[in-house]
């Protein structure tokens, strides 16, 4: 689109991209023969909490947004398993309803690559598990759901101070310095979800702020998540979707930051 907003300098901080499918039921000996694999490019390994299955409903309703699907399996399951780069910036998430991947920023002069970058890596690696399968005589994976994922971050003490900064960062914040009877509160938690058109999906967005006596140098986290499907599950309509989630996620951001931030993130249109 021509109108797509552009930064030079954007605080996206990592990009999730990836799809849900029907439990493959992988087991344990499979994951370390995927890893041999991709071991060349993906030198790293650990394991981390798995996922939960979630698919997004049709239609809003009263009640939870979401559908949770518990899946019994008559073998002990495995972690999410992280197959890291070893610059530490790419990763592969894998578990057995899942395939993710993931740019993630690990030095501060890290620039984010931008999304055909991102986009074409993930079809690559999925390209390659989908082989790996074929090649263990198991069934192609089943898809019920995309995810894709900006993650953007602010840091204290450059981008922000205190939260009454907020409402120079975003426009959905009631924080700002004008004289109140509440004070400042010690944290900060916003979220909001929009329809995405033709019933393919919604577009999740999540603000946090850390709270004030962190010690961490936590930042300001802004994530926007589509998850949805397209009505025809084939590579050109999978691969339309993740372009219209990106062009919602892109113009979402635009739309909840403040014009303040124009020249801060060096927005370009």
């Amino acid at each position: 689109m021509d109108d797509m907003p552009n930064y030079g300098n954007p605080p996206v901080s990592e990009v999730a991209i990836g799809f849900q499918y029907t439990d493959l039921d992988l087991a344990a000996a499979q994951v370390g023969l995927y890893w041999s694999y991709i071991r060349e490019h993906f030198p790293g390994l650990s394991q981390h909490p798995p996922i939960m299955h979630i698919v997004e409903p049709d239609v809003i309703q009263a009640g939870p947004p979401i559908r949770v699907h518990l899946q019994f399996r008559e073998s002990p399951g495995f972690p999410r398993t992280w197959f890291v780069s070893a610059h530490g910036d790419r990763l592969i998430q894998l578990q057995p309803d899942r395939f993710l991947h993931n740019w993630r920023k690990v030095e501060p002069g890290d620039a984010y690559p931008r999304f055909p970058c991102v986009r074409d890596e993930f079809f690559k690696q999925w390209e390659r598990f989908c082989t790996f399968l074929q090649e263990q005589s198991m069934p192609a994976p089943q898809i019920d759901q995309c995810e894709l994922t900006y993650v953007n971050t602010m840091a204290q003490g450059t981008e922000w101070k205190t939260i009454a900064d907020l409402a120079t960062l975003v426009l959905p914040c009631p924080w700002d310095t004008r004289e109140r009877f509440l004070p400042l509160p010690e944290t900060f938690a916003w979220s909001a979800k929009f329809r995405l058109p033709e019933s393919k999906g919604r577009l999740h967005v999540d603000l946090s702020v850390p709270p004030l006596d962190s010690k961490q140098d936590e930042p300001i986290r802004l994530a926007l998540t589509a998850r949805g499907i397209p009505s025809v599950v084939d590579d050109q309509h999978l691969r339309e979707w993740f372009e219209m989630a990106r062009i919602w996620i892109v113009k979402g951001f635009e739309d909840i930051v403040h014009p303040h931030t124009d020249t801060l993130w060096g927005k370009i249109k």
